[in-house]
């Protein structure tokens, strides 16, 4: 997370956050504090400014799948990583359970309440098949090879393999992993994600995300530069022209190699999978689907 005197900017993976944290830094000042991090629970105070950044959920997808192919990113590590089970090791059941629940949601995810999670996670690593997940990073203006990677991302058999906790809601058999990553970096009390209590429909998890969050001001990736300074405006940061005009004309950070948008790479059914699972995402935000070819 980004902290500075104003406000604090929590990162959302694959939305522009590498670069808003950079124009953060050049124009307001701050320091960084971790990376795709939530704030402690103790620091949700009514005093901390809290912003964060959201993407339409069809770019969102074709941006985290194409980074994998530039063999980068969290997800595509340990999706493809070789199976950490060895007879030197096959006791190790903590260790394998950290890789599979890192980095998200940790106050959530404590072995020592959930038992059955460890037994899950250890099953999940022997039978785990990164050799899948490779065959479908291939290149990153591959169509046949994106439809098949999103239909396994939704796919209930391989939610454990994200690692972050996903496979351990209560919410994977209805949201999508957009979904998830937004409830857990921008909403307080998500341990609930990991309870009987839990959301279990798309009504209940409505009603949690708007008890919930703690974000004032989101700033959207398509929209960034704009968005970005009428958030400093809103967050009493008066800019100078100049500084305007660096936000505007910054060169774009960590983008990867893919050449088309999402009308190149959906079709009826890869889209509507989206528009299902990331519906409050998209309902929240207002975003359209991709003009598909039939």
């Amino acid at each position: 997370m980004f902290i500075s005197d104003k406000l604090i900017f929590i990162e959302l993976q694959k939305t522009g956050c590498t670069h808003i944290t950079r124009l953060l830094s050049e124009t307001i000042g701050g320091k960084v504090i971790g990376k795709h991090n939530a704030p402690h629970p103790n620091d949700l105070t009514e005093d901390a400014l809290f912003i964060g950044s959201i993407r339409n959920p069809w770019e969102w997808y074709i941006s985290l799948w194409a980074y994998g192919c530039d063999k980068k990113g969290g997800l595509y590590e340990r999706a493809t990583r070789n199976r950490n089970i060895h007879r030197k090791n096959i006791y190790k059941f903590n260790e394998i359970y950290k890789k599979l629940t890192a980095p998200h949601c940790k106050w959530g995810l404590d072995i020592r309440k959930k038992p059955a999670h460890l037994l899950r996670a250890f099953t999940q690593e022997i039978s785990r098949k990164p050799d899948t997940w490779r065959h479908y990073y291939t290149h990153a203006d591959d169509i046949i090879s994106f439809r098949k990677w999103l239909k396994l991302v939704f796919n209930p058999d391989y939610r454990f393999d994200f690692g972050e906790g996903y496979g351990f809601s209560s919410i994977y058999k209805f949201a999508g992993l957009l979904t998830y990553r937004y409830i857990s970096l921008f909403c307080k009390n998500n341990t609930m994600l990991f309870s009987n209590k839990g959301p279990k429909n798309i009504s209940s998890l409505r009603d949690f995300e708007k008890s919930n969050i703690y974000i004032s001001h989101f700033i959207r990736n398509e929209n960034l530069e704009a968005d970005l300074i009428n958030t400093l405006n809103a967050c009493g940061i008066v800019l100078t022209d100049n500084q305007k005009a660096h936000i505007q004309n910054a060169q774009k950070t960590n983008t990867s190699s893919r050449r088309h948008g999402p009308e190149y790479f959906y079709d009826n059914d890869t889209a509507a999978l989206v528009m299902e699972r990331e519906k409050l995402i998209i309902e929240k935000f207002s975003y359209t689907p991709p003009c598909v070819r039939s």
